[in-house]
């Protein structure tokens, strides 16, 4: 539709400059440009002539929900309740303008990370489940209403793949299927070429792995865990300048490791030095980061994790001292 007003032309500039973001930030894992395009938006949003209009408010909504996940911003309340206060108002004017396929994807990541908090605090999983399936639903609306927008299908994947996560830390027996549902999602952007599908499909198979080993299947958990490093590190090769594919890529290789020591005295007689090999790579990976400046720790610090595992490893190989390369 071609714009009729000032403040038609400005949203949709403003829409070119969030898409922009989007791609900076999680395709090329360039999140200060990314954060920057944001930023702009925001000083846009106030030059409209109708600083609070329904487009302006839900625009301006998400791009603050999604700037506590970029700045330096402690996990918690405050980030629930921005969250919460968030999905609020993308229902207060989901008639108005429940028939855009943005306003559908945006409210759909509103949602996942809404069923990220809940499973984070610990909420009763009807709760849960219910943000999860919302979510799921609305990214589905997006891509009902604009099938042929990667960024629709990406965010249809994602809610799944938050839903299975969710219901695996909350211990729902059917969180297998969830995460099989997940998976066949992410695998369908990944033989389309879609940037994103590779890593999702990758962090699909941690999850199966991890999931597997929680049951005692080691044998499979490290099969899964194994195929999804190779997954990780044709991500990685693809995009090696995305540090988020990069730290996936590196906590894929200690949850390998972890998999390995747990599983010792259990059929796998070389479990110490294949669980070192991997600690080591996920050690190498972290310190590349750090060299880089790609390390955070709002995002984790598993340095000691990392160290633990590895002196474990070296007490069941029967060897005190480390010999890190």
């Amino acid at each position: 539709m071609d714009p009729q007003t000032d403040d038609d032309l400005l949203l949709e500039i403003i829409d070119a400059r969030i898409r922009l973001g989007d791609v900076l930030s999680k395709e090329l894992g360039d999140q200060p440009r990314g954060d920057q395009q944001f930023h702009e938006c925001l000083m846009l949003l106030d030059r409209l002539d109708a600083p609070l209009s329904s487009q302006a408010q839900v625009r301006r909504a998400w791009i603050n929900l999604y700037r506590t996940y970029t700045l330096p911003m402690p996990y918690g309340t405050e980030i629930e309740q921005i969250n919460f206060d968030t999905i609020d108002i993308f229902e207060k004017f989901e008639v108005e303008l429940g028939g855009h396929a943005p306003y559908w994807r945006w409210r759909a990541d509103a949602e996942w990370k809404g069923t990220r908090r809940l499973s984070d605090r610990q909420a009763p999983l009807g709760d849960i489940l219910e943000m999860g399936r919302t979510a799921i639903m609305h990214a589905d609306r997006a891509v009902e209403l604009d099938p042929s927008d990667p960024f629709n299908q990406s965010e249809a994947a994602n809610t799944r793949f938050w839903l299975a996560y969710a219901m695996h830390e909350g211990g729902d027996p059917n969180a297998n299927i969830a995460l099989e549902e997940a998976i066949g999602a992410a695998r369908a952007l990944a033989e389309k070429n879609h940037r994103e599908g590779a890593s999702l499909l990758a962090r699909g198979m941690d999850l199966r792995g991890e999931i597997l080993a929680s049951t005692g299947d080691y044998a499979a958990a490290i099969t899964t865990l194994l195929g999804a490093a190779r997954l990780h590190d044709a991500a990685v090769e693809h995009d090696p300048g995305n540090k988020y594919i990069f730290r996936r890529a590196e906590i894929c290789q200690a949850r390998i490791a972890l998999t390995y020591l747990e599983s010792s005295g259990i059929g796998f007689p070389n479990a110490a030095e294949q669980g070192l090999e991997h600690i080591r790579n996920a050690i190498n990976h972290l310190n590349h980061r750090i060299s880089l400046g790609w390390f955070d720790e709002l995002e984790g610090d598993y340095r000691g994790e990392y160290a633990d595992i590895e002196r474990r490893l070296l007490n069941l190989r029967g060897n005190s001292t480390p010999d890190i390369p």
